[in-house]
């Protein structure tokens, strides 16, 4: 009997020490990037997320995904008018033993002048950033940050799995009392 609640608080605490450290990521997502400029032109690229620079659009603007933010930047000294521009970054899939996840709130950071949060709107998973006719401009240097928190749903919380584990300890505690 011992060695069974001993093999059971064993695989408990293996659990909630292998749960408690994972944390799921955009790490190895393929997201989809749409950027528009009214009827002039739409590119819409897959990038997928990895280590280092996702790609850039038109030759122009890098796109940097980590596990939790998009970075975008201007690395050369063409000036861009973006006023009017809609950038959408949608398939936000969050990959990792947390399971699905749902973005709650996207914290931007960026060195543009006349910068207006309210440029940003996300759902469950994607981020679409719409300049609002706003007059901005693309030059060397400028960055914007978008850090992306998520609730993550279908795995239970660890918690859960530790009373799940002492209740079935207790059952089998409890079955072999009565036997013997």
């Amino acid at each position: 009997m011992k060695a069974l609640i001993t093999r059971i608080l064993a695989v408990t605490f293996t659990t909630l020490i292998v749960y408690s450290n994972a944390s799921a990521s955009l790490i190895g997502d393929t997201i989809n990037a749409r950027w528009q400029f009214g009827n002039i032109f739409d590119d819409n690229q897959n990038f997928l997320v990895g280590l280092g620079s996702e790609g850039q659009w038109l030759n122009m603007v890098n796109i940097d995904i980590s596990g939790s933010a998009i970075n975008i930047d201007y690395p050369s000294g063409i000036a861009q008018q973006i006023g009017g521009t809609i950038w959408t970054f949608s398939s936000l899939e969050w990959v990792g033993p947390e399971g699905p996840g749902k973005i709650t709130s996207v914290t931007p950071s960026t060195n543009w002048v006349n910068w207006n949060n309210n440029f940003v709107s996300f759902g469950d998973d994607y981020i679409r950033i719409d300049f609002l006719n706003t007059v901005l401009f693309g030059e060397a240097g400028n960055f914007l940050s978008l850090r992306i928190e998520a609730a993550h749903v279908g795995l239970p919380e660890p918690s859960t799995l530790g009373l799940i584990s002492i209740g079935l300890a207790g059952i089998a505690w409890a079955r072999r009392r009565k036997i013997t």
